[in-house]
């Protein structure tokens, strides 16, 4: 193996965030077939391991669960043989060796081993009692290391659950120690890749709420508005529902304080045309919708202008809603194209659900929304190519308001027209 250094002393780089790779100096090492076995999986533990080594019983219990039987330890000796020779295949030293003792094994090896999460929780450990630059220093080296949640391959395994939850718990404490101290020092330019990370390893984590604050405080008030456009839209299509009520405020509150300085109003009201005229329902992402909802509401108390809310759902041959079904995502374009096509410029509506719309219709009758709904159907089939009606219609006037707030949906109780 080639040394990487003046002593000749070999190191062997091992990265478990994001994905489990070795480099012994420049050159990777490779598992081929072995990658998911359980050999590999001892290797894991025992490098997590390194410095008090593990209890056998507790290895055989993430090894193998809770599974009894006389041959585990059996089991373990082969494990060790297969990666023992398996090490030696790579071109790993001989005195390299697994070694079981006073109930507990360890990895030994003659060349110095750097793993990333130990060199994590290092560095979080030396940063604990530092101050100022040193601690700021030390939190961005660590964090640095942090490329993504712990074996993700293998993330299912139970052992591999109680580590990796441990060390996102690090993970963001490190992330919302630094955004205090640089939020202090109104650091925002270099705080803001740090939660941009923390949102990318972990979407749906709210980190998207500290990455537009930094954008607000920096005038970045566009890229703030694309990315609160983009993460509602992102709940909506990956997790199948709007985000969360309190969640949800939260951003509506940070979307109004994006506001720009201007006082050209023709430059102003340029900006607010839609790009594009189009003559069908205009669609709008589920806040600007609530927004439009409660608009209309208001409105509603002086006009006296009779408007309707409508939930169509995709359902299937038992009436139940459809779900994780590898055609739902083509059978939602072609319900969002019916309703664009058939309803009016004057109405709008919404993704609600992985197979839910929401459509706000305007100085409509009852009677109407039964001629919407029919025409929903005729362009749904026509865009499908004939396939069968497979859309239930639920309708409420905006005039009868339910005595505790509620979502639409298939309660028996909510005041609903069907189709």
């Amino acid at each position: 193996m080639e040394a990487v250094d003046s002593k000749e002393e070999k190191i062997i780089k091992i990265n478990m965030f994001g994905g489990f790779s070795i480099k012994y100096g420049d050159i990777p090492f490779t598992f081929g077939r072995a990658y998911r076995s359980r050999y590999i999986q001892l290797f894991q533990i025992l490098l997590l391991n390194q410095a008090n080594g593990i209890a056998k019983d507790v290895l055989l219990e993430n090894l193998y669960g809770m599974r009894e039987g006389a041959n585990q330890n059996n089991s373990l000796n082969n494990l060790i043989f297969r990666l023992r020779k398996h090490l030696l295949a790579l071109g790993c030293s001989q005195s390299d060796d697994i070694v079981i003792k006073n109930g507990r094994c360890w990895l030994i090896s003659k060349e110095k081993i750097c793993l990333d999460v130990l060199e994590f929780k290092k560095l979080l450990g030396m940063a604990e009692p530092a101050m100022g630059e040193e601690k700021e220093k030390l939190l961005v080296q660590a964090l640095a290391l942090y490329q993504g949640e712990l074996l993700p391959q293998i993330s299912t395994e139970m052992w591999v659950m109680a580590e990796s939850l441990e060390l996102k718990q690090y993970f963001e404490r490190a992330v919302n120690t630094l955004g205090k101290l640089w939020g202090n020092q109104k650091k925002y330019r270099q705080l803001l890749p740090v939660y941009t990370k923390a949102a990318q390893i972990y979407p749906f984590e709210n980190w998207q709420e500290k990455e537009i604050e930094c954008l607000v405080k920096l005038n970045l008030n566009q890229e703030a508005h694309q990315l609160y456009q983009n993460t509602v839209k992102l709940y909506v299509e990956e997790m199948g529902v709007p985000p969360s009520g309190e969640y949800l405020r939260r951003f509506q509150d940070m979307g109004r304080q994006l506001s720009r300085h201007s006082e050209n109003l023709a430059a102003i009201q340029e900006e607010l045309q839609e790009p594009l005229q189009d003559s069908g329902a205009y669609y709008c992402n589920y806040p600007s919708f609530i927004d439009s909802y409660r608009l209309m509401v208001r409105l509603m108390e002086r006009s006296g202008q009779s408007n309707f809310l409508m939930l169509c759902t995709l359902v299937d041959s038992k009436g139940e809603p459809l779900d994780g079904q590898k055609v739902l995502s083509r059978k939602m374009e072609w319900l969002c194209e019916a309703i664009r096509r058939t309803m009016r410029r004057g109405d709008l509506f919404t993704k609600y659900s992985s197979c839910q719309y929401l459509a706000l219709l305007l100085g409509t009758s009852r009677e109407d929304c039964t001629a919407i709904s029919g025409r929903i159907d005729r362009k749904y089939q026509q865009l499908s190519g004939g396939m069968r009606k497979e859309i239930r219609y639920y309708v409420t006037s905006l005039a009868v308001f339910p005595e505790r707030p509620a979502k639409p949906g298939f309660q028996a109780e909510l005041s609903v027209w069907r189709k």
